[in-house]
């Protein structure tokens, strides 16, 4: 019958179907148009990586702190094997805080290695090794990224991008073409089969044209993200080499290595809280005695003078003499 006594959707499926690979030019559109998204995404995660290691790789008040840490647990072993180390390891950064003071009584009671360190810091080096968590801002969100998440997102975009190349091959060697839609009111082939559609020699088909363009774009951006990948990988590596973290037998990744120091600075944070806590109640503590002794003092003036007052009474009551005052005739 004439298809242009068809309802909509049966017209436009009478269309279609005479479109070359259709499902796989709907497949491969969708995957053009998550490529850019999935791009962006894989390019925050490196840059997230890589501003943690350049923060990492400069940040002057982390290797006083380090300095700092070294210097305590040498102190603390001389005159053993280990009282003369030269550096130590994140790991270890992370077990200060289980070193405890054995100090009897208040003073001691909650103190760790780690809140000394601290204080120290804090009281000696405020502008170094006291700040050293403000200048590693980026290992919060370093330590969510898994080289995992990066390359699956990358091997995504491989796959989309093989996709798209192999149904643009598809399109381009079928002489064909579309073969146009559905026929006008005249009986005549309309769109693409009227003399103006598209063909092995005619005009150039509309899909094949806007996805090779594209093609050639996607391939560099994916190119620039796999060097990318590998730079900061490269850099990731150092920067857990200096931290005695990994290998090349068990290479450790940003969210074990960023995820340890992020954990670290949540401890060094609530150790200085601690230390701060514990100085405002040492300062309470000696307000409130100053003015209990202050308020113990009035108390016995003023009972001293009530005691003066009490005997002055009792003396008039018995008729004893009283003292003239100066200047009085007798």
């Amino acid at each position: 019958g004439d298809p242009i006594l068809l309802a909509k959707v049966e017209r436009f499926f009478f269309d279609v179907h005479k479109v070359p690979h259709f499902t796989n030019r709907v497949l491969a559109l969708q995957a053009k148009l998550a490529f850019a998204g999935q791009a962006e995404h894989a390019q925050r995660l490196l840059e997230a990586v890589g501003s943690a290691c350049a923060q990492l790789s400069v940040a002057k008040g982390f290797e006083a702190m380090l300095a700092l840490v070294l210097r305590c647990g040498n102190a603390l072993n001389r005159g053993t094997s280990r009282g003369d180390c030269r550096g130590c390891r994140l790991s270890a950064l992370l077990k200060l805080g289980d070193v405890k003071s054995m100090a009897p009584g208040t003073k001691g009671r909650g103190a760790t290695l780690l809140r000394l360190v601290v204080a120290i810091a804090e009281r000696s080096l405020p502008t170094t090794a006291a700040r050293w968590a403000e200048e590693l801002s980026g290992v919060d969100a370093a330590a969510r990224v898994p080289w995992a998440r990066v390359t699956d997102e990358l091997a995504a975009m491989q796959k989309s991008l093989a996709l798209c190349t192999r149904v643009h091959a598809a399109v381009s060697a079928h002489k064909g073409g579309p073969k146009g839609v559905a026929a006008n009111g005249n009986g005549k082939a309309g769109g693409a089969a009227n003399g103006h559609g598209s063909n092995g020699h005619g005009a150039a088909d509309e899909f094949g044209a806007a996805m090779g363009g594209w093609l050639g774009e996607a391939k560099a951006t994916l190119g620039r993200l796999q060097v990318s990948l590998a730079s900061v990988r490269a850099l990731q590596r150092a920067c857990a080499d200096r931290l005695g973290e990994g290998g090349e037998a068990q290479p450790i990744g940003p969210d074990a290595l960023f995820g340890g120091l992020e954990a670290f600075r949540s401890q060094w944070r609530r150790a200085s809280d601690l230390n701060r806590q514990a100085e405002e109640k040492v300062a309470r503590d000696a307000w409130m005695a100053a003015q209990k002794a202050e308020r113990a003092a009035q108390l016995a003036v003023k009972k001293a003078e009530r005691e003066a007052a009490a005997t002055a009474g009792a003396a008039k009551a018995d008729g004893a003499p009283q003292p003239a005052a100066p200047g009085a005739k007798l």
